[in-house]
């Protein structure tokens, strides 16, 4: 709103021109108001339009030069004053203003008479703050609750990993103490010798063979650049060669059966 006379010698037309319309309203020089001065790049900017804005529950003042100019945020704060003669009241107890919301309508006809911005911001702060800790006390009681519970999960769980592994560990040491893989690679060679070896499309690569045992049964995946020297000479003495475009390729007549 606009004063009805001139402010610190501007006229109303100027003042008009500059206004930048509602929720703005001009700042009135008063007892407890002082005026919204900032600090800005080394200069100090006097804000004669301002107005209040609420975010995350906590108020700000918005102070604005003119119409078009930069704005300017700060909290609205409760500027300390001069002890008042009150012997039986402690600055300390604010039960007062906790009590009986929103019914406790002389507290807040009092605090209205006041007429100071930062005073009703920081009651509003208190009730607002005071009527969220039950809740978080709760929130915090459950999560409490969840992690307990976690923490119980996610011991049992190393313990039972912690365990198998020391289980893993102990299998190899019995496995090599026993050569287990040594007698079942010597059994692998002697079933491969005789031809009695299973699992003809299965080749795990033995240690001491260079090649498929079996190798006569896969001829479409077997070229001459992995049949080794030895292989193709013995196919060539059968007649079964046959020229590839990676070489000699060996192909066994039983495949053609």
């Amino acid at each position: 709103m606009l004063p009805s006379t001139p402010t610190n010698g501007v006229d109303n037309e100027e003042a008009a021109t500059s206004y930048p319309g509602p929720p703005w309203f001009r700042w009135h020089k008063g007892d407890g108001l002082p005026g919204y001065q900032v600090l800005h790049q080394g200069r100090d900017f006097q804000c004669p339009y301002l107005h209040y804005k609420v975010h995350h529950r906590v108020l700000f003042e918005v102070g604005m030069e003119g119409n078009g100019h930069q704005q300017f945020v700060r909290e609205v704060f409760a500027h300390p004053r001069q002890p008042v003669a009150a012997p039986t009241v402690e600055d300390n107890d604010l039960e007062i203003f906790t009590q009986d919301i929103p019914f406790n309508f002389v507290v807040e006809q009092a605090l209205d008479k006041l007429e100071d911005p930062g005073v009703l911001a920081k009651v509003a702060q208190l009730q607002t703050l005071n009527a969220c800790i039950p809740v978080f006390s709760e929130l915090i009681q459950a999560v409490q609750e969840l992690s307990n519970a976690m923490h119980k999960f996610h011991k049992a769980f190393n313990d039972k990993a912690s365990h198998l592994v020391l289980q893993l560990e102990a299998t190899k040491w019995r496995m090599e103490g026993a050569r287990i893989q040594l007698r079942v690679q010597n059994a692998l060679l002697e079933l491969a010798r005789a031809g009695d070896l299973r699992g003809r499309f299965y080749w795990s690569g033995l240690p001491g063979l260079l090649e498929h045992p079996n190798r006569h049964y896969l001829p479409s995946l077997c070229d001459a650049c992995t049949i080794t020297a030895q292989g193709s000479e013995v196919q060539n003495k059968q007649g079964t060669k046959k020229e590839g475009p990676c070489g000699s390729l060996s192909v066994d007549p039983w495949v053609t059966q």
